[in-house]
Parts: structure tokens; sequence; C-alpha cells
């Protein structure tokens, strides 16, 4: 109620764009806010070279950022939420003593090179506590996405030499999953996502993707 009579500053909140990369195409939205439905204001699609992105990976950056040039002579903000294909990230659920919330972070970091087949300093990664408030719990249950580093700078490269800000990066399947979701299904969902070349099948519990 306090929102509706003293909203954020449009400088601390500003409009920005919602992505989704794929292999074969970048696709922006945005959306407003009409009374209290959110509704689509607008969106563009726009087809990627073939090979240019194969799989995940930018193998053309040139070639995509004049795509995404392209875009932002349509698109008023540079500020963008991205969400990054699947194919280069790892998921995994992993049990951590009962710490402090802040030091989890630091006890996932010794957990990541024997779940993900890739050197630890290698790698970005983000977490989700399953059911944190839970009183019985024993220790926490960690689900952990994690991409290269590599991958996401290329990414970060491609988007600001097009002109975009990137506020943040998201695993395809987490994005998807919370915008079909309210935080508060607590449930066991599964999600099926058929794309034009591949099929994603996303398992969802807590409102946190568990298995893709």
């Amino acid at each position: 109620l306090f929102l509706k009579f003293f909203p954020t500053p449009k400088f601390l909140d500003p409009e920005y764009s919602g992505v989704s990369v794929s292999d074969n195409a970048i696709r922006f939205f945005q959306f407003e806010k009409r009374g209290t439905q959110l509704r689509i204001k607008k969106y563009l699609e726009r087809p990627l070279p073939q090979d240019a992105i194969v799989s995940g990976y930018i193998h053309d950056v040139e070639r995509v950022i004049e795509v995404l040039k392209d875009i932002k002579k349509e698109i008023k903000t540079p500020y963008i939420r991205a969400s990054l294909p699947e194919e280069k990230a790892y998921l995994f659920k992993t049990e951590i003593p009962l710490v402090p919330l802040k030091d989890i972070r630091s006890n996932i970091e010794f957990k990541l090179e024997e779940n993900v087949p890739l050197p630890a300093n290698t790698l970005s990664f983000d977490f989700a506590v399953v059911d944190p408030k839970d009183p019985n719990r024993e220790h926490f249950d960690v689900v952990v996405s994690t991409i290269p580093s590599e991958v996401i700078n290329v990414y970060i490269e491609v988007f600001e030499k097009a002109g975009f800000i990137p506020y943040s990066l998201e695993i395809e399947s987490q994005a998807i999953a919370r915008s079909l979701l309210k935080k508060t299904q607590r449930g066991t969902y599964v999600i099926v996502h058929c794309a034009p070349q591949k099929v994603g099948l996303y398992i969802v519990s807590h409102s946190i993707i568990h298995f893709t």
C-alpha cells in the first residue's frame, strides 16, 4: 500500500527489457502495468545467423552484436535482464551444515569440483536454499546453478558493445520457472519447454529448479 502512494523513484528502478537468447534467435520483452495487471508493452524477435550461437556458446561475436544493435534501435531503455541458454550451465543439489546464511556461499565453493567437471576457479555460481525457515531441518538443502565465467564474460561483452547495460543474467530454466510459478507455490511441478530444436524438462519444487 505504501508503494502505491509513494512509488520507487525511476532512477532507483528504471525500466528494463527481458531478453531471451537461444541458438536461433534473440527475443526482447517489455512489460507495463495497467492497474493491477501486467501486460506486454513490446515484443521483438530477431533471427540469428546460422552457427552464430551453438549450444549456448557465442561463436560469432560480431554478428550477434549486429543483431543486438538492430534491436537497440527500437528499444529506448538500455537496461536488460537476460536469460542464457541451458546447455553451458550445470545444476546440482547439495547439503550444507547449519551455518549462518552468509557463510553458505563459501561452503558451496568447496563442493563445486565434486559436482561440476570444471575447475572451481573458472566458474560463476548462484544458489537457492530450499525452505530455509523449516524449523526441523538438520542441514540446508541447497540448489546450485553454475556456468563457466568465460561464457558469462562473452555475453556481457556482447550486450555492452551493442549498447545495453545488463542488470542480471539467469539460466533459461530458472527464468521460465520464475515467470510461471509464484513463490508461494510449494508443490512439485514438471515444466515442459518446447523450442524449435530442443525440448527442456524442468523439475521444480518450492519454486526452485531441482533438475533439468
